[in-house]
Parts: C-alpha cells; structure tokens; sequence
C-alpha cells in the first residue's frame, strides 16, 4: 500500500518544483518597463529660430505611461515641443502625457523641437526627460493581482502534501516492520 503513496508523494514533489519554476519565470517576465528618450540641445539659437530633430523609436508591446517628467532648461526663450508619432499620423504630446494614458506597439518618430523667442546669443536651450512606459495589460480589465503567488501557493501546497505523503508512507513501513497494526 505504501508503493502507490510514495509514487503519489513523488508526483506531488514534481508538480511543486515545476509550479516552483514557474513561479520564477513569471516572476522574471513581468511587466517590462522602457523608456522614450528625452535629452537634447539647441546651440547657437537666435530669436525666431525654428529648429527640430526627429529619431526612430520602436514599441516592442501595447504599453501605458508609468511616469512622465520632462524638463526644459529654466529661464531659456524657447517654445518647445516634443511628440511620439505613429506611422498612422496620430501623435502624442510628451509634453502633456500624463501617467496612464496608453501607446499602442508599433514604429513611432520621436520629433522633438524648438522655437527661440527672447534668447540670449550664445545660450544653450535644453530639454530633458523620461517617460516611463510599462506593459499594457490586454482585455477589458486591467491586471490586478500577480501571477507569481498563486503558483507559489501552489508549489508550497503540492511540496506539504508530498512531505505528508512521505511521512505517512515512512510510518506505516515502519509500523508494519515492527508488527503494529496501522492507526487509521
């Protein structure tokens, strides 16, 4: 009888270690984070100068804004403007992105520009920043628990029961080695 229960401990310890390995991997694969690139620099501007620089930017998955700060050099007479534009012509203003709103995958044009208004020649007018984008959950409903606890319940659950199972298989190996009739 105990040769069914140490084969029903062993399957149990396997599906632990597998739940525990899964555990890890969706642990390690979470949701990704990447950042759009804000730093760039205007030299030698004079008022009335209209000046941009564009770069190609890919986004690997549908993505939300985690976070969004950008900053312009204080006290510089420019306008600026920043935008991520798909190939579909739809733009989003970096500028004004707050946290949540949503990008979808694709290839974007980063374009980043400026307009000297009142500027000192010779001043340098910079502009710095992160957008911080993370996975987008898929479906009408956002994700609102982790997938690494319930496999971690499960693994711990399925290891306790292949221990018992040990233990109970080890008991009555013993309890027949010394002649004593099992308890239940």
């Amino acid at each position: 009888m105990t040769h069914p229960m140490r084969a029903t401990a062993a399957v149990s310890l396997a599906l632990a270690a597998a739940l525990a390995v899964l555990g890890v991997l969706a642990g390690a694969s979470g949701a990704s984070a990447d950042e759009v690139p804000l730093r760039f620099s205007f030299t030698n501007l004079l008022p009335g100068d209209v000046r941009s620089s564009s770069q190609p930017y890919r986004l690997e998955q549908d993505a939300r804004v985690e976070a969004a700060v950008v900053d312009a050099s204080p006290g510089s007479g420019v306008a600026w403007r920043a935008a991520l534009c798909g190939s579909s012509g739809s733009c989003v203003d970096l500028m004004t992105v707050r946290e949540g709103d949503e990008l979808a995958a694709g290839d974007y044009t980063l374009t980043v520009g400026v307009t000297a208004d009142d500027i000192r020649p010779g001043e340098v007018s910079s502009l710095e920043g992160r957008i911080t984008l993370v996975e987008r959950t898929s479906g009408s409903l956002a994700s609102t628990g982790s997938t690494v606890l319930p496999l971690a319940a499960g693994a711990v659950a399925l290891g306790v029961l292949g221990l018992l199972l040990i233990l109970v298989a080890r008991r009555r190996d013993h309890d027949d080695e010394t002649g004593q009739e099992p308890l239940a």
